[in-house]
């Protein structure tokens, strides 16, 4: 086994901690070369994956004997004969393949022991003779004595260690130098304070000037007196601006690295895990070159080996399952991402089985997420979501590979903290998309700080969409109009949640805005728009859905900012309407006016079309018109309240007609309302649709109550 190494000096200590992180990179760097000989060993070849390999693992061999981690210089010696004879050979797949593996996480586990983790369990010797068996296997003659017995140089070979990863001389790239991350958190710790003094300053400068204008004015020494001030405070405060600005963005860009950073170790997830499982899976990333900031980095990299784990555990089928639904028996996943102004979008998505909705819902009934009611009306989007609550697992049995429930309710966390999200679609037995969103850089943003109780809350200013007055608004209003569209109000429980302690009558609404879908949070007053620096909740405030994370404004109040994404959430699911109508013209006025009501909207161009619709997916209400061909307007009714499966469902018939007793046959047909198109027939049909959707709600909960 390998021997426990603990530094015994702090300069000792500090080499360590600068190899951890080159091991790291260059272990890294061995898996994703090795992964692409196996997939294409011409190909990457061509592309200088062995050379580049080969340099790791000197790089390795040298590093480790700087910080006299005997066992790492053995095994990456090992290593290297065997990449060497395998280069040679041009083969790197089977057992070569799997000893490089096994060589790569004993070193990953002995360096992490030496750094203060677990004891490595890892027999150097046995591990380092395997290594040396198979390149004697292969090879003709083995180019040196068994690496045991090898005699350890005093120093690293300097021919090696003089160049880069691209083969130059290294004095000819930009000089670096590695920095610890709790420094460059220290480092952005004090921007924040400089940013907040600069904020502070300003004001008070403001104040300062105001009050010298006031007594100028009335001294008639205006321009002397307030001008003074002006001009003492003008230039220092830009010196200020500008170079806080410039430290701000020096220190993001000190603590960028390269998403193929999260990348880089995908692929060997996908091989071992398909191995064991006996799967056949291919996996395609794009987007590795994007630079994110490190913190964005540590919650991205374990988020992806998670999904990636789920994908091919509960996403893949085996190959006689998927050749049986007439898929390729090699399954796909996709990892892509994209950078689009100051946001990252990562999409991972699969060609596999797809989320058992009804399997989902049966758990989260266990676990006394759903009640009976909540249930039976429910969408498969927003069902899907529960895999992200906490210890929710569809699995009846827990492996090493899944099962605990742990995880994606981890990664939703992470990314909240810095104002990132988590979606989900999915569609049964064609496969599963995860799309996540984060902030390239945790730096400024632009906020919206208002008041709502004793305390201050912050929006980030590009989920508001616009500040409304509430002036004239009755107390128990449920919505506001917001250029012609109905947008509901937070509920009580939400402000009170966000105002704990209580609240005065709000003045104010500020209306936000995610995927199309708007909400109105209501506020005492709206104070500013502020640059600061976003963090994770600070203890010992407690994290909610609502609220992840914070802000420090001028005068050291905590900002807790809102979760824009989740305030919707709160929202009961829109409605959903159908259109059924073969006026092109008449269809659109109708489902733009739907639309800008918050209903989500469908059409159909004739009632047997809308008849299967209706059929295929849940809706609460139908707007049908009375002439259409295939099936007209009463002919659809009357199929509809001849099916058990429609029953309850709301409808509304209009027509141009001029016949009278059409609003009769409507009523004997089973129509809740009958209109008459024209100019005003819009506000009529929104306040029918309205009326009837809430008594059908008033219904179901006097039913769900009794």
């Amino acid at each position: 086994m390998s021997k426990a190494f603990r530094p015994d000096s702090d300069l000792t200590r500090e080499l360590l901690a600068i190899f951890a992180g080159e091991a790291r990179d260059e272990l890294d760097a061995i898996s994703t070369a090795l992964g692409a000989l196996e997939a294409d060993a011409d190909g990457a070849i061509s592309a200088g994956r062995v050379e580049e390999m080969m340099r790791a693992a000197h790089s390795l061999k040298g590093g480790a004997r700087a910080v006299e981690l005997e066992p790492v210089d053995r095994i990456a010696h090992a290593l290297e004969t065997l990449l060497t004879g395998a280069a040679e050979r041009r083969d790197f797949g089977g057992e070569t393949a799997d000893l490089s593996y096994r060589a790569i996480d004993a070193i990953d586990a002995i360096v992490a022991a030496a750094s203060g983790g677990p004891a490595a369990d890892v027999n150097v010797a046995a591990l380092c003779e395997e290594l040396a068996a198979e390149q004697d296997d292969d090879g003709d003659e083995p180019d040196q004595k068994p690496v045991a017995d090898e005699p350890k140089p005093a120093d690293p070979e300097p021919a090696e260690q003089a160049t880069g990863a691209s083969g130059r001389p290294a004095a000819s790239q930009d000089a670096t130098v590695r920095v610890s991350v709790a420094k460059l958190d220290s480092l952005i710790g004090a921007v924040r304070e400089l940013e907040s003094a600069r904020v502070g300053i300003e004001h008070a400068a403001e104040q300062l000037t105001a009050v010298a204008e006031a007594a100028d004015l009335e001294a008639r020494e205006y321009d002397a007196r307030a001008g003074a001030i002006r001009d003492a405070t003008e230039q220092p405060l830009a010196r200020l601006q500008r170079a806080t600005r410039e430290l701000s963005e020096d220190i993001s860009r000190a603590r960028t690295v390269p998403l193929s950073l999260a990348f880089d170790p995908l692929a060997r997830v996908v091989r071992d895990l398909a191995r064991d499982l006996g799967r056949e899976v291919q996996l395609e990333i794009s987007g590795g070159s994007i630079d994110v900031d490190r913190a964005v980095l540590e919650v991205i990299r374990p988020a992806l080996v998670h999904l990636i784990r789920n994908a091919v555990d509960h996403g893949i089928e085996a190959p006689a399952t998927r050749a049986a639904a007439g898929k390729p028996e090699q399954g796909k996943i996709t990892v892509s991402a994209r950078a689009r102004g100051s946001q990252l979008t990562i999409e991972m998505a699969d060609d596999g089985s797809g989320i058992d909705g009804e399997r989902v819902k049966s758990r989260a009934r266990e676990l006394g997420l759903l009640d009976e009611r909540a249930a039976a009306s429910i969408e498969y989007e927003e069902l899907i979501r529960f895999v992200l609550k906490p210890a929710f697992s569809t699995r009846e049995t827990v492996s090493e590979i899944s099962g605990r429930g742990v995880g994606l309710d981890a990664v939703f966390e992470g990314l909240a903290a810095f104002q990132g999200s988590v979606d989900i679609s999915s569609s049964l037995g064609v496969g599963t998309t995860i799309t996540l969103r984060s902030p390239l850089a945790i730096a400024a943003i632009d906020c919206l700080v208002a008041e709502l109780g004793d305390d201050p809350i912050g929006i980030v200013l590009s989920d508001a969409v616009r500040i409304v007055s509430l002036e004239g608004q009755p107390d128990d209003a449920t919505a506001i109009e917001l250029d012609g569209r109905r947008v509901p109000l937070v509920s009580p429980d939400v402000t009170a949640e966000l105002a704990p302690a209580g609240h005065e009558r709000a003045r104010f609404a500020i209306a936000l805005e995610q995927d199309a879908r708007l909400v109105a949070l209501p506020v005492n007053e709206i104070r500013s728009v502020l640059r600061l620096g976003t963090m994770p909740l600070p203890k010992p405030l407690p994290a909610t859905d609502l609220i992840r994370s914070a802000a420090i404004l001028p005068g050291g109040e905590v900002l807790r900012m809102v979760d824009a994404r989740a305030m919707i959430a709160t929202l009961p699911p829109a409605a959903r309407v159908l259109i059924a109508e073969d006026s092109a013209t008449q269809r659109e006025r109708a489902r733009r006016a739907l639309t800008r009501a918050g209903y989500i909207v469908e059409v159909a161009e004739d009632g047997r079309t809308a008849l299967e619709a209706l059929t295929d997916s849940e809706f609460d209400a139908l707007l049908s018109d009375y002439e259409m061909p295939e099936m007209n307007g009463l002919e659809l009714i009357a199929a509809v309240r001849g099916s058990e499966q429609l029953a309850g469902l709301s409808i509304v018939l209009w027509s141009a007609s001029d016949d009278a007793s059409l609003a009769f046959q409507a009523s004997d047909a089973g129509a809740d309302a009958f209109l008459e198109k024209g100019d005003d027939a819009e506000p009529a049909m929104l306040e029918s649709l309205q009326r009837l959707l809430s008594e059908r709600q008033a219904r179901e909960s006097h039913r769900g109550a009794q």
